[in-house]
């Protein structure tokens, strides 16, 4: 989905120059990191601070100068722009003040205040999946979340909050605290987290062979989609007695998608003609592949996207520790 650059620098500046974007016919838009940083910067009033304290180019080529400092050859595989319906500052703003400047809904002419980066970590999988850097930067604050991620199906997983930098609170996060302050405090946790990360690769690694290797029964199923229904219903009810904080992995139709999706897989998987043959067994992988589809940064509202991939995976790892310890 990226557009590599070629190797005629002229022609680079010239297709970057002459692109558009159009939000109306949908609400994301793939960009390169030249294209990004070609949009219009926000500064706070009056002075030369960037809103939210670093821009959105900057960010990520600060992240991937950190990564390849680790010597974990960084690649950008994507960079979304997501525009959302906020009134004081959307996700998206266009000036057509620049348009006889740069061309009508040209890159110049856009402020953008949603996006979303996915990093890939080269040569730290197998050729179907890797390690992957997320990277959310949007009107509430900045988040940046590591774990597998699956190439062909750009699925991300994150495994821990341990892995996982925010400036804001994030409630699936349950038992570990995650916030943090300014986006220097979260780059320089980030590095800190780099210097070990050879230790923790290997854990990331242990838990994807462990899902590999286990059957996901339908008791299993049958726990999971209770525990993702049930969080999500204590979360939007009101109720003093069951109203929860933590926010939930899944919304409603995001389970009913994901329930679907796994079933299909594994009755395909199994080689069965219909579910009435009886319940599919797959890997706890490929379930929570089946379940992280949706989970994208062109799919769902970007603020959401890191924590929701937190909760589903503890909500995954609650249901595996309760049957195998």
């Amino acid at each position: 989905m990226t557009r590599s650059l070629t190797k005629d620098p002229l022609r680079d500046l010239i297709e970057c120059c002459m692109r558009q974007l159009d939000f109306s016919k949908g609400k994301v838009e793939v960009l390169t990191l030249d294209e990004l940083k070609a949009t219009q910067t926000e500064n706070y009033s009056n002075t030369q601070t960037p809103v939210g304290g670093i821009y959105h180019f900057d960010l990520i080529r600060r992240i991937v100068d950190h990564l390849d400092q680790a010597g974990l050859n960084p690649e950008i595989q994507e960079i979304f722009a997501a525009n959302n319906a906020d009134r004081y500052r959307p996700g998206v703003t266009v000036n057509q003040d620049l348009f006889r400047e740069y061309g009508d809904f040209a890159v110049e002419t856009h402020t953008l205040r949603r996006i979303y980066a996915n990093i890939n970590l080269a040569g730290s999988g197998n050729g179907e999946a890797g390690l992957n850097v997320a990277v959310a930067y949007h009107q509430k604050g900045i988040q940046i979340g590591v774990g597998p991620y699956v190439y062909v199906c750009h699925n991300q997983t994150i495994v821990g909050a341990q892995d996982v930098f925010s400036t804001q609170r994030i409630s699936q996060a349950r038992g570990c605290e995650v916030l943090v302050k300014n986006v220097e405090e979260i780059l320089t946790q980030f590095r800190g987290y780099l210097q070990d990360f050879a230790a923790r690769r290997d854990e990331i690694a242990g838990f994807v062979e462990d899902m590999k290797q286990r059957r996901f029964e339908e008791v299993h199923f049958n726990r999971l989609v209770t525990l993702l229904m049930t969080s999500r219903i204590r979360k939007d009810n009101p109720h003093s007695n069951i109203h929860t904080k933590t926010g939930y992995a899944l919304s409603s139709s995001q389970i009913n998608e994901s329930v679907a999706r796994y079933l299909i897989h594994a009755v395909e998987r199994c080689g069965m003609d219909s579910l009435d043959q009886g319940f599919p067994e797959s890997t706890w992988w490929d379930a929570l592949n089946d379940f992280n589809f949706v989970l994208k940064g062109d799919r769902i509202d970007i603020p959401a996207l890191i924590p929701q991939h937190v909760g589903l995976s503890d909500a995954f790892q609650t249901v595996y520790n309760e049957h195998f310890g």
